[in-house]
């Protein structure tokens, strides 16, 4: 027997009114965004998210809420819940956006975690120090030069992932947990975080394009499939 874990990405910004797809508190984000395509972005994963939820549960996706609580500090910027309508809170959800792409994931499998990641924001000054360990700065600087800031990238997709799945977040240190070479299948190898390790952790790579790599992973004992789809048609551009 095996579950599934749905995931739905986009592109592009849709074209849609706030007032639609936004509760109070996400309008209060989307307020406090500067830039035109990180608006646009935000907008388009509650969209993509609300979307998939009222699908899965058979409801209208406008009515579909989330809530954000942080259990460490209380304010509204922790993971996504479902919390209505009474149909569709069963379902574990996640989301991540670049400026140019967004993409959720929906299963009711457990928790879930995704991330997107631009292969070139790995390129900053420090980034090996405080994401990698050794031997996975190691496995990079094994790589082509060329081929470098992609697999960083992919281990920071994959730790992402794991971390929003767990809940923990950026709470523990990404360079506290170790997953496997980015030309290996995805995997947690190893756990040195002081916060209880995760169990049955599973992590698949998701195919987004050249300038991104992007990964989920699902807390779930039963064999984890994905069903990955881009979303098409007028309205997205």
């Amino acid at each position: 027997m095996t579950e599934t874990v749905h995931v739905s990405w986009s592109p592009g910004s849709a074209d849609v009114s706030p007032t639609v797809w936004l509760d109070e508190t996400e309008s209060g984000r989307f307020d406090r965004l500067r830039k035109v395509e990180d608006r646009r972005a935000f907008l388009t994963s509650r969209m993509l998210l609300k979307t998939m939820v009222g699908c899965l549960a058979d409801t209208p996706p406008e009515l579909v809420r989330l809530s954000y609580h942080c259990p460490r500090c209380g304010r509204s910027h922790g993971r996504p819940v479902v919390v209505a309508p009474h149909a569709a809170v069963r379902w574990h959800v996640s989301l991540s956006r670049t400026s140019r792409q967004v993409i959720v994931a929906a299963t009711d499998a457990g928790p879930v975690g995704v991330d997107v990641e631009r292969t070139a924001a790995t390129g900053f000054e420090g980034f090996v120090g405080v994401a990698l360990t050794n031997a996975e700065r190691t496995e990079v600087e094994r790589c082509a030069p060329a081929a470098q800031a992609r697999a960083r990238a992919v281990y920071w997709a994959r730790k992402e992932a794991v971390l929003k799945a767990t809940g923990y977040g950026l709470a523990v240190d990404p360079a506290a947990l170790e997953v496997s070479a980015p030309h290996l299948p995805a995997a947690l190898t190893a756990w040195h975080a002081g916060e209880p390790q995760p169990r049955h952790v599973q992590i698949s790579d998701l195919p987004v394009d050249d300038d991104h790599v992007a990964a989920v992973a699902v807390l779930a004992q039963m064999p984890v499939l994905v069903d990955l789809q881009q979303v098409p048609g007028s309205g997205w551009g």
